[in-house]
């Protein structure tokens, strides 16, 4: 799964946050931002992700042996972080 750089979509844009977007980030700790990338862009980036998440999986057990959490999510700290590393994006 090897992407060169100037492959895919350049996501540094900036994006100005409303007052509310900026209360619920204080208040909740996220916020969700409507149409921050295009549908091109998560078409290219969506399969480099799951490439990522696959590679970088380390649960070895059985769906049915894990905790509700486990089932339904699979986490990986700081994939950005080992992704730049292998200079893949």
């Amino acid at each position: 799964m090897e992407q060169q750089a100037n492959e895919v979509p350049d996501l540094a844009s900036t994006y100005e946050l409303t007052n509310d977007q900026i209360s619920d980030y204080r208040r909740n700790g996220h916020v969700m931002i409507r149409h921050a990338a295009t549908a091109e862009e998560i078409a290219v980036y969506e399969p480099i992700f799951t490439h990522w998440v696959k590679e970088l999986n380390y649960h070895d057990k059985p769906i049915e042996e894990r905790d509700t959490y486990g089932k339904a999510f699979i986490q990986i700290g700081g994939l950005w972080l080992q992704v730049s590393k292998s200079n893949s994006l």
